[in-house]
């Protein structure tokens, strides 16, 4: 399963989904491993706090202690959210946790993907949110709602998670937005990025 999510490295988009799971009030529970034990906590409330960096958690009903040594972990049902941090404070009554690190949703493009017959692609980037720039890039694969470049890492500044992106596929305009941008550690691909991209 673990497979079929992807990595999100950028903090205002975590922070956007994190704040989306306290507007809809998605259940979360947070649970840490203790040795052949694993507890489990029902979060009643959730509390962002950017400046600090770290997030306050206050159980629904259960009040355990976990081992502030070992780190916790996250899942919440809204985007199939999954993280781990490690805790600040803990007590019966508070968890404080440290901004997350690993921080995963599941991939939503659930349609199927297709090797690209032409292999490079043209099209306009919108770089921060203020003018476009012209790239031509490798296809890695593409799909009905959606296609994944290959971006070298001196050139990954321009591009931003939630940017839009104009491009012409098969003589039509595609219309889209940065998802993720995740790097690429198999062999021969280090030194690249992998940039998912939406269709509109």
């Amino acid at each position: 399963m673990i497979d079929n999510f992807i990595n999100i490295y950028n903090p205002q988009t975590q922070r956007e989904i994190l704040q989306q799971v306290g507007v809809l009030k998605t259940p979360i529970t947070l649970w840490q491993s203790l040795e052949t034990k694993k507890k489990v906590m029902k979060i009643g409330q959730m509390k962002i706090d950017t400046y600090l960096k770290q997030i306050e958690f206050i159980p629904r009903k259960e009040k355990y202690f976990f081992n502030s040594i070992l780190p916790i972990y996250f899942y919440t049902k809204h985007r199939s959210t999954i993280f781990k941090a490690s805790i600040s404070f803990n007590s019966g009554f508070k968890l404080i946790a440290r901004w997350p690190e690993a921080f995963m949703i599941e991939n939503e493009r659930e349609d199927d993907r297709f090797q690209p017959q032409k292999k490079e692609v043209t099209f306009a980037l919108r770089v921060n949110d203020l003018y476009y720039k012209e790239f031509t890039k490798l296809m890695i694969d593409i799909s009905q709602k959606g296609m994944a470049i290959r971006v070298p890492a001196n050139e990954i500044h321009f591009y931003d998670e939630k940017a839009n992106i104009k491009a012409l596929i098969n003589g039509k305009e595609k219309i889209g937005v940065i998802q993720n941008i995740t790097p690429m550690e198999l062999r021969g691909q280090r030194g690249f990025f992998r940039i998912g991209i939406k269709f509109f």
